[in-house]
């Protein structure tokens, strides 16, 4: 009888390392890249939050707002209506920022109220009433709305933000 021999009785088993496999050194620079590319994105995202972060003065926030509601494109009572609704949501907003009242939830007539109770200057309380009455007409009883008067509110808004900002002197002290 004859005894066979195989070849793997005869020549060592031959294993090539996986770190010297192509398809693992390809699969790690993948691995890699995808890595770098997802810290690049955590990285970028990190700093544009935290640049977003930097939030705005309450009067500066409603100047910025006003500047961008514009009377250029009004021309219709739809147009007209949706301005006074802007109109008046910048300022219940920027109320709510500047003195922290609860503002935004309101209705003309009940911020006006409401305001009566905190006892805002009379001066200020006249323009927000000017401005709540001529929104009220052209928001539900489809008044046609001239555009002068529209802009007339609008001044009538800068110059609430305007008597309501605080001097240079009175930011350093107080925490607004």
């Amino acid at each position: 009888m004859e005894k066979t021999v195989n070849f793997y009785e005869i020549y060592d088993y031959y294993y090539q390392p996986l770190l010297q496999r192509s398809y693992f050194k390809y699969s790690l620079l993948v691995l890699l890249l995808i890595g770098f590319l997802s810290a690049l994105f955590i990285v970028v995202r990190f700093f544009l939050a935290r640049k977003k972060q930097v939030q705005l003065l309450p009067w500066h926030w409603a100047f910025k707002s006003l500047n961008d509601l514009s009377l250029d494109n009004v021309q219709s009572k739809v147009d007209f209506k949706n301005f006074y609704f802007e109109l008046t949501s910048i300022l219940k907003q920027y109320l709510n920022k500047r003195f922290g009242w609860d503002t935004i939830d309101k209705t003309d007539d009940e911020l006006i109220q409401y305001l009566k109770i905190k006892n805002l200057d009379s001066n200020l309380l006249n323009i927000i009433q000017n401005i709540a009455q001529e929104a009220v007409w052209i928001k539900f009883a489809n008044q046609d709305a001239l555009k002068l008067q529209a802009k007339k509110d609008l001044d009538a808004a800068y110059q609430l933000i305007k008597q309501t900002t605080p001097n240079k002197d009175d930011i350093k002290h107080d925490k607004i």
